[in-house]
């Protein structure tokens, strides 16, 4: 499920299947005193759960002995391993997914026989019993992957979805799952460039309504769109500048250049 430009661009929760999915603000994101005692540093641990790999949990979250188990492990074991097994398995993981559910969907999420239930968020459910009229939802090892991949997309860091080859032998199987490895591990480097914070301070610096005092209501992928947009402008200026200094033999610059829709274009 791919979510339209108008659906991102919106302040509204996301109705699903399963329960209605909260766009965060920023001002949610960094307050850590509100309900659930935010950082910016907690929401990169959740962008961390939310994209996470079963290898990265070996050799990235599990420090004492996975990487040792996750190299004991066949290529097609490790192929057919999923977050959700792990979720299965591993107490604190689960507690981990369970603390990311309840901060992006509007109702109350549980685990309850292997499965997050989303229940009616109305109830305290440390004193109450879910009903069967309190469930709204359940994410399970069907629909986990697809969940995940919205979030992802209100966060601005689903991956591009790539249709994949048929293979005439293993080994060219598996030299296209190592290829596609070693570019997730590339594009998961960190750019402090490309931090909240920075891009926070950089929009505020440049736009000409944003501050300190309101971009906080902002999604994140409004200020996103904002800082691409001042970009392009920034671009579009120049050649505008150019353009009328010493004209357009070549006719390359393009007028509408400032209101092209990149985000369909993807």
């Amino acid at each position: 499920m791919k979510l339209s430009h108008g659906t991102q661009l919106s302040p509204y929760p996301i109705p699903l299947s399963v329960g209605t999915l909260r766009k965060p603000k920023l001002r949610d994101i960094a307050n850590p005193r509100g309900k659930f005692k935010m950082s910016f540093e907690k929401f990169y641990f959740y962008e961390f759960l939310i994209t996470m790999t079963p290898e990265e949990f070996f050799t990235k979250a599990d420090l004492e002995a996975g990487k040792e188990f996750w190299e004991t492990l066949s290529e097609d074991e490790r192929r057919g391993m999923t977050v959700y097994d792990l979720i299965n398995t591993n107490p604190t993981l689960m507690r981990n997914f369970l603390e990311v559910f309840n901060f992006f969907f509007e109702e109350t999420v549980l685990y309850v026989d292997g499965v997050f239930v989303l229940v009616n968020p109305e109830k305290d459910y440390e004193v109450e019993t879910p009903q069967r009229e309190d469930i709204v939802g359940v994410i399970d090892s069907n629909n986990f992957s697809q969940i995940l991949n919205v979030i992802q997309q209100v966060c601005c860091i689903a991956p591009e979805e790539k249709e994949v080859p048929k293979f005439k032998n293993k080994l060219a199987e598996r030299l296209y799952y190592q290829i596609q490895e070693g570019e997730k591990a590339q594009k998961k480097k960190s750019d402090i460039n490309m931090t909240l914070p920075n891009i926070i301070s950089a929009v505020t610096s440049k736009h000409p309504s944003l501050n300190y005092t309101n971009v906080w209501k902002l999604t994140i992928f409004q200020l996103l769109d904002n800082f691409g947009r001042m970009r392009e402008d920034a671009i579009y200026s120049i050649e505008w500048t150019r353009v009328a200094v010493w004209g357009d033999e070549n006719k390359s610059f393009d007028p509408a250049r400032w209101y092209k829709n990149d985000f369909d274009k993807k």
